[in-house]
């Protein structure tokens, strides 16, 4: 149960690290999409709704259309049966041909409108007998199964030799009857049908019927693939019906400029956002943001040069900046001086201190030389020791304050060594002091009481025995860096004869003293005569 709480914070996480990690310019780009989705999603959506709305108004046409043009077939149709029953009802067939025919096809001619392409052409149809009432040009004559199909008046046929629509008007006159037979082209139909109807889609006309089909007109020949839609309407009480099909384009240039344009619309809003607000602020502040890194305190900040294409805030920020580098180099410059001044002042109080330091050792040595026991002049050499360590310290504290942080060991206990070697004098020798110091650096504060420490011991030993070597070791705690071990080992500060009177009189008091400077204990191995003590020291750099 601690599994997927565990595993969705980690998810999550590693979610915000990728978007982390994109650059601000993408997340806007990215935030700005978002942000006018909706907006794009809106148009997309009223966009459809229009071409649905259109769609279904095109049909409503289509079907208006199919229903006229069914009406003006069907009224056309009758209406030419109407004119040819009225010329000819009346007449039998033997007066027709030739004494009736001319002045009745110059009354159809006139009724039928002859120079329109509707007119009909007028076919006599009786038992074994079959002609072209009005012949246009060559007489034309039915197929043989085109009489059969009109045995009653009114009735449509499709005559699928000659691909033409036939309709008849039956007459009973005198015991003859017969019957005219008008004949349409696809032409007539077609203009009939399409009579008054304006603004139509490209579209085909057939007449269907028991007997075949009649396409009249063929417009969708030279169309592309698309969607057709076919509209059916009956032909009065003929049996036949007008089929209507329309072509309509799967995706009209239309709609998709009107689909593509809220898409349009949305991404260019987006990316037109991001480029003005780069070009005025992403980019700017991407330039300053190189300039500040690359400025080092103390150098003037350049004030920008002012342009147009940059936020004022930004421009305000750099001239800030510009400004309060300008502050800061002038207050490095005056620290500079200050510091010279100190560095001045410092090496001249260490002159002083050190010239005051040798007039001291000079007036102790010419006292010692006035000294009429010996007893005084080993106290004059014992104050010059203690003299000496303080200019040793004092001249490797300065020398440290030039360069490193703190005071070197290994110098100072080496100078102080050499110090001591030379301070013995007639009969009173000193004896060798060797020294094995590590690099190590510790504080004033524990310096001084080191020095004095090592002049203490070193004392003590040549009091004891002026030919016992002393070793003196430092060495750093492996286990802790800021630590160390301080070792003074000599035969002579095993011990002698006067040794614990010389420790009860002076030296113990004096060591009692310098190890509380310290803040450590001393050991002493009274066999090896050594002693130690640990020494915080400054950490490895």
């Amino acid at each position: 149960m601690n599994a997927p709480t565990s595993e969705a914070p980690a998810a999550s996480r590693s979610g915000w690290e990728r978007w982390s990690s994109f650059s601000t310019e993408i997340k806007i780009l990215l935030a700005l999409l978002i942000g006018l989705a909706p907006l794009g999603i809106l148009g997309v959506a009223a966009t459809i709704k229009g071409t649905h709305n259109a769609e279904r108004d095109r049909t409503s046409l289509i079907r208006v259309a199919g229903n006229e043009m069914s009406r003006n077939l069907g009224n056309g149709l009758a209406a030419d049966r109407a004119v040819v029953r009225r010329s000819l009802v009346g007449i039998p067939l033997g007066d027709l041909f030739p004494d009736q025919a001319r002045r009745i096809c110059t009354d159809l001619g006139i009724a039928l409108s002859p120079a329109d392409i509707a007119a009909p052409r007028i076919y006599i149809v009786a038992p074994s007998f079959s002609r072209e009432l009005c012949p246009v040009g060559a007489v034309a004559y039915l197929s043989d199964d085109a009489v059969p199909k009109v045995p009653i008046e009114g009735l449509l046929g499709i005559d699928n030799a000659s691909g033409r629509l036939v309709s008849s008007v039956r007459f009973d006159e005198q015991g003859t009857p017969y019957a005219a037979v008008l004949s349409y082209n696809s032409d007539a139909l077609a203009a009939i049908a399409e009579d008054d109807i304006a603004n139509l889609p490209a579209h085909d006309i057939a007449i269907t019927g028991r007997d075949g089909r009649l396409d009249i007109r063929d417009g969708l020949g030279a169309e592309l693939p698309g969607i057709t839609q076919a509209i059916e309407r009956p032909i009065g009480q003929t049996g036949h019906s007008l089929v209507m099909t329309t072509y309509r384009a799967a995706f009209s240039g239309n709609e998709v400029v009107s689909l593509l344009s809220p898409i349009a619309i949305w991404v260019a809003g987006a990316v037109l956002s991001w480029a003005l607000l780069g070009f005025f602020i992403m980019r700017p502040l991407s330039r300053l943001h190189r300039s500040v890194a690359a400025y080092r305190p103390g150098a003037v900040f350049l004030r920008p040069r002012r342009r147009l294409a940059i936020a004022r805030e930004i421009v305000q920020l750099e001239e800030d900046f510009s400004a309060l580098s300008e502050t800061v180099a002038a207050d490095k410059a005056e620290l500079a001086k200050g510091l010279e001044r100190q560095t001045a002042l410092t090496r001249e109080v260490h002159h002083r201190v050190k010239n005051n330091l040798q007039v001291i050792g000079s007036l102790i040595s010419l006292h010692s030389r006035s000294a009429t026991t010996d007893e005084a002049k080993r106290a004059y050499r014992t104050i010059q020791r203690r003299v000496d360590a303080i200019s040793v310290v004092h001249r490797n504290h300065f020398a440290g304050s030039e360069g490193t942080t703190g005071h070197a060991l290994r110098p100072l206990l080496s100078e102080l060594a050499s110090n001591l070697r030379a301070s013995g004098h007639g009969d009173e020798g000193f004896p060798q002091i060797s020294v094995n110091v590590d690099e190590i650096y510790v504080s004033q504060d524990v310096a001084v009481p080191i020095a004095f420490l090592v002049t203490e011991l070193a004392e003590l030993s040549s009091l004891c025995d002026p030919d016992a070597p002393i070793a003196i070791a430092v060495e750093r705690d492996a286990g802790e860096p800021t630590l160390a071990r301080l070792t003074i080992e000599s035969v002579g500060l095993a011990g002698c004869e006067k040794f614990n009177s010389l420790m009860v009189a002076r030296y113990e008091r004096i060591m009692t003293g310098l190890s509380r400077q310290l803040r450590k204990p001393f050991t002493h191995d009274a066999g090896s005569g050594l002693y130690a003590i640990e020494l915080t020291v400054l950490a490895v750099r």
